[in-house]
């Protein structure tokens, strides 16, 4: 099981997890345990989400063990700095 956890929960992010959970190989194979948005409206549709953890910041998502994979679905200008904090805590923790 590929535990994952979403960055960026706006419409687009919304949209990966629907498309995600229609792949017949991945239905049984991976599940999304962690999310972290900024904004309030979208930190609330994930605690909607039955077992999914809504993080209060990217260091409190990072924070989470179950993680195994994550997708990064901000606005661009955030990827760099995500990907390397990303970075740090795969080398520091995993």
């Amino acid at each position: 099981m590929i535990n994952y956890g979403l960055v960026g929960y706006g419409l687009n992010g919304f949209s990966h997890v629907m498309e995600l959970s229609k792949f017949p190989i991945l239905q049984e194979r991976s599940i999304l345990v962690a999310g972290f948005d900024p904004n309030p409206e979208a930190t609330q549709k994930l605690k909607e989400l039955n077992k999914v953890k809504a993080a209060e910041s990217f260091d409190d998502f990072l924070d989470t063990p179950e993680l195994d994979a994550i997708i990064i679905n901000s606005p661009t200008r955030f990827h760099a700095e995500q990907l390397l904090l990303e970075d740090t805590f795969n080398k520091l923790y995993r």
